[in-house]
C-alpha cells in the first residue's frame, strides 16, 4: 500500500512472512517519519512486529525484545498497535 508521503525507507521483504516491498515507515499516527535503530515497525503483510536493527534492516524480534518493547511502550502506543494489527488481519481476510 504506497503512502502518500512516499517511500522513506530502502525496500525489504518482511522476514516473517516475505512480504514484499516495505519502503515507507510511519509513526502510530500514520505519519510517515525516518526510523532509527531500535524503533518498531509492523508488517503489513502479516501483521508481524518488526524491529530495525543498526543497519536499519528490520528483524523479527525475540521473545525477550518484545517483552521488553511491550514494557516500555506507553498504553495509548500499545492500543494503536493493536488496532494497526486487527486492520491488517481483517484486510487478510476479506
Amino acid at each position: 500500500m504506497a503512502h502518500p508521503d512516499g517511500p522513506n525507507i530502502s525496500p525489504a521483504n518482511c522476514p516473517k512472512c516475505g512480504y514484499k516491498n516495505m519502503d515507507t515507515a510511519t509513526d502510530v499516527e500514520g505519519t510517515a517519519v525516518a526510523p532509527k535503530p531500535g524503533d518498531v515497525s509492523i508488517c503489513w503483510g502479516c501483521g508481524g512486529l518488526l524491529v530495525f536493527d543498526e543497519g536499519m534492516r528490520m528483524y523479527a524480534p525475540s521473545r525477550a525484545e518484545l517483552d521488553r518493547i511491550f514494557e516500555e511502550a506507553p498504553p495509548d502506543t500499545l492500543r494503536k498497535i493493536a488496532v494497526a494489527k486487527l486492520a491488517i488481519m481483517l484486510r487478510r481476510h476479506k
